[in-house]
């Protein structure tokens, strides 16, 4: 009598081992990728920051990522973007504190570009602009908003106008 041999796996065995491994493979990449990511296969984060863990503007810093800002400038969080809370020029990523308002690109901050600033720079005085409307009552051209000029009306008052 003859011993017969056992098969195992059949014709399509090869076939079959090739797609396993082109599957653990392909699970491989985005186990890798999604952790790339920073988020898990089910998406969620895989590492989440503790809000408590980040620093206020003022406090001393290393790297941007310590601040609630996103921002370390000189060692120091900064308030980041125009309109932020700020109390000296330093606290601004951008532009200069508005010593009036207390928010980074308020009324006569320090600027050189329009980009620094809320409602423009006056380009010269280097100030921030204000934000008096058209006809509305001022004493200097860095009162108003954008590209209009403090000047005497027809009743001798100075309004912003064009």
């Amino acid at each position: 009598m003859a011993k017969e041999k056992k098969v195992i796996c059949g014709p399509n065995c090869n076939q079959a081992k090739f797609y396993i491994v082109a599957l653990v493979l392909v699970v491989g990449v985005v186990a890798i990728f999604s952790m790339y990511l920073g988020v898990s296969l089910t998406g969620n984060p895989i590492l989440e920051k503790n809000v408590e863990s980040y620093k206020s503007s003022g406090e001393r810093c290393i790297k941007n990522e310590e601040c609630e800002s996103n921002s370390c400038i000189n060692n120091k969080c900064t308030g980041g973007a125009k309109g932020a809370g700020c109390a000296a020029n330093d606290d601004c990523a951008i532009g200069g504190c508005s010593r009036t308002e207390g928010i980074c690109g308020g009324y006569k901050a320090r600027c050189y570009s329009d980009a620094e600033c809320i409602n423009g720079c006056d380009e010269n005085q280097r100030v921030c602009k204000g934000i008096k409307q058209i006809n509305e009552e001022c004493n200097d051209d860095v009162e108003c908003i954008g590209n209009l000029r403090c000047r005497s009306n027809v009743n001798n008052f100075k309004v912003c106008t064009y």
